[in-house]
């Protein structure tokens, strides 16, 4: 359900350094910086590298986020593949189970999704904890993006990735490392 890459930015404190100092305001999944995403040109070429397969970054990506605490999953829709979640400082994200339920993703709720959000979300001994994984600032994870999860409220940068619509797989060519 997830891919953790380490050091996916060589240098995520000279970006934290700028990007903290702006102003960030509420948002649905944390403080966000308003009508601002940042996309490098080619990151669709590294993300589909590591992949295996062309991969589109949606419009929406780019984000700069402080999360809040509350359990959730990403917005997500038949393209999704995975959300990307780079640390711009060091931070923990975790993936959950509902006790009750034994539900790790969404999918399983077929009543009023607002209602079970409203009534579980916000309660963390109502979960497990499946995994906790710490990413230093650099890293990212992957992390499919109907996989119930929380994150500290630490700097993070996220992309939305989604399926290319031509399908076409990418060849990955190693190279040997000078002896």
């Amino acid at each position: 359900m997830f891919i953790h890459i380490e050091k996916f930015y060589e240098k995520p404190n000279e970006l934290f350094e700028i990007i903290s100092k702006l102003d960030f305001k509420e948002n649905l999944y944390g403080d966000e910086i308003k009508d601002f995403n940042m996309i490098s040109q080619g990151i669709e070429n590294a993300f589909s590298a590591i992949l295996n397969q062309k991969v589109a970054v949606t419009k929406d990506s780019g984000r700069f986020r402080k999360p809040y605490a509350p359990i959730h999953f990403e917005n997500f829709n038949e393209n999704s593949l995975y959300t990307a979640i780079v640390a711009l400082e060091d931070t923990n994200i975790k993936t959950y189970k509902h006790k009750e339920t034994g539900y790790t993703n969404v999918f399983p709720i077929t009543n009023d999704l607002n209602t079970f959000i409203k009534e579980n979300c916000f309660q963390p001994e109502k979960w497990e904890v499946v995994a906790d994984i710490k990413l230093h600032a650099g890293n990212m994870i992957l992390l499919k993006p109907w996989v119930w999860h929380g994150l500290d409220n630490k700097l993070i940068k996220v992309f939305y990735l989604e399926k290319a619509t031509d399908g076409d797989e990418v060849q990955v060519q190693l190279q040997q490392p000078d002896s």
